[in-house]
């Protein structure tokens, strides 16, 4: 089933997201001195056109028939098939609203670990489940194959040389909430944003 025949209404939620995602990482500071960008799943396009109007070259890759293509957004199956770039080539990698979709999510962490960059960030963004409710919307999308807790995704980071560095609900990116009590702000949180830094040899 291709995303949009389960989210042709949310086109501009998408565009939206996308916009969000990126202010948000740009207001933590965790874009600065970001030349390459590589976004998994990306969809229509949102996240790299904005990255590259800020001036990162952006590349991207997705499976889906609806989704943006051009010399630099591959179709091609992460899951299946190896990226065709250098190890160590991206500053930046991020996954909005895509691990809970992959077949194989070890295969796509080995992939994305080998081309990105040490000291290079690996960017999470993925739906909640601490709620009882949570969990029954996620499984009202016929596209996610499995949930992940906040502790998974981290421990999955982990076990690919990346240590985690931020951990908070999206929140819609309203930061200020990230103040409230754990239990309410995750209480509150449809998505969690997880950033991990891929580690050196020598730290790992």
């Amino acid at each position: 089933m291709k995303y949009l025949d389960t989210h042709s209404d949310r086109i501009k939620i998408q565009e939206d997201n996308a916009n969000q995602f990126f202010n948000l990482l740009k207001k933590l500071g965790f874009l600065k001195g970001a030349r390459t960008v590589f976004d998994v799943g990306s969809g229509r396009g949102f996240l790299v056109q904005i990255c590259r109007e800020d001036g990162m070259d952006c590349y991207g890759c997705d499976v889906d028939e609806d989704a943006f293509y051009d010399k630099k957004v591959l179709k091609l199956d992460i899951c299946t098939k190896n990226l065709p770039f250098a190890d160590n080539f991206f500053d930046i990698v991020a996954m909005h609203e895509v691990l809970d979709h992959l077949k194989e999510p070890f295969k796509t962490m080995e992939e994305i670990t080998r081309v990105t960059k040490e000291g290079g960030k690996l960017m999470i963004a993925s739906d909640s489940i601490s709620t009882y409710k949570k969990l029954l919307n996620f499984y009202g999308d016929s596209t996610h194959i499995r949930p992940y807790t906040k502790e998974a995704i981290q421990e999955i980071l982990a076990m690919h040389g990346f240590k985690t560095i931020l951990c908070e609900p999206k929140l819609a990116g309203k930061t200020f909430l990230w103040k409230l009590p754990g239990f309410i702000k995750w209480w509150y949180g449809n998505s969690i944003l997880i950033i991990g830094e891929k580690q050196t040899k020598k730290t790992q």
